[in-house]
């Protein structure tokens, strides 16, 4: 369900990104092929959090909206810190590509966070956990997350 709607939302952002003027003056027109690839991936993130919760509903799952939402906003708040620590200067076009992924990514952890907070209590020992992970080598260094559900 997430694919569908990430799809439909993205189609729907392509189509407003490649019909806008270039300036106020000038009627609509396709723009350069960057423009339309943003508006998708855009639409995508947009889209991505909504499939999720219908997915989940449909799979009987009891996440709440407010997680799917959080998820998906701390999943993009990510994908921008990570683009603007890139030591490349193409933050911009960085930052179209880690948006869909870490919100689809987000939105999943967070309904996942919140379904599991709203089940019954199994044990008094079962614990959710999400903690930052760092790696970091000659190379590169990574940022992640790192969860027990």
């Amino acid at each position: 369900m997430m694919w569908a709607t990430a799809m439909g939302t993205g189609f729907a952002g392509l189509l407003i990104a490649a019909s806008q003027p270039d300036d106020e003056l000038s009627p609509p027109r396709f723009q350069k092929y960057a423009d339309w690839e943003r508006g998708f991936l855009l639409g995508a993130a947009l889209g991505a959090p909504f499939g999720v919760m219908l997915g989940g509903k449909m799979a009987k799952g009891k996440g709440a909206p407010e997680g799917v939402l959080l998820g998906a906003l701390a999943g993009g708040g990510m994908a921008v810190l990570t683009s603007q620590l890139r030591p490349e200067k193409k933050v911009e076009d960085t930052m179209f590509l880690l948006v869909p992924a870490f919100s689809m990514l987000g939105s999943i952890i967070g309904y996942e966070l919140s379904h599991a907070s709203n089940l019954p209590s199994r044990s008094t020992d079962s614990t959710v956990s999400l903690l930052p992970a760092v790696s970091v080598d000659t190379k590169g260094s990574a940022l992640g997350l790192t969860g027990q559900f």
